[in-house]
């Protein structure tokens, strides 16, 4: 799939960019502090694209801690996903970095890096 990589501001392995937590939970408490209960996941989905984005950015902040935002802990994140037909991530992203093909690497960084720890 891919023969040579650049990588930009971190990776997909960084503690920030990927969770094991399943985000149906989190996105329950998301709908029902904005005042919509549901539980079926097409519903959600259809719910939240009703939703202007600024509110679901307020209200998954109003559950983050201090601790959460200085770690960096993002909640919508990729995420394993065994249900899907076509998933993005079927394995823990442990396996599969291990498993992946070797390919030439460029790192980089801008000149602004980390600037989300001042907001």
């Amino acid at each position: 799939l891919f023969h040579k990589a650049i990588m930009q501001s971190g990776v997909a392995t960084n503690p920030w960019a990927n969770t094991t937590l399943p985000m149906k939970n989190q996105a329950e408490k998301i709908a029902d502090h904005l005042g919509k209960s549901v539980t079926n996941t097409k519903e959600l989905i259809a719910y939240f694209k009703t939703v202007p984005a600024l509110d679901l950015v307020r209200a998954d902040h109003s559950f983050q801690t201090w601790q959460d935002r200085f770690l960096i802990n993002n909640t919508f994140v990729p995420s394993v996903d065994s249900k899907s037909k076509l998933p993005f991530l079927n394995v823990p992203l442990n396996e599969a970095t291990k498993s992946g093909i070797k390919v030439p690497l460029i790192c980089g960084h801008t000149s602004h890096e980390g600037i989300i720890l001042l907001g």
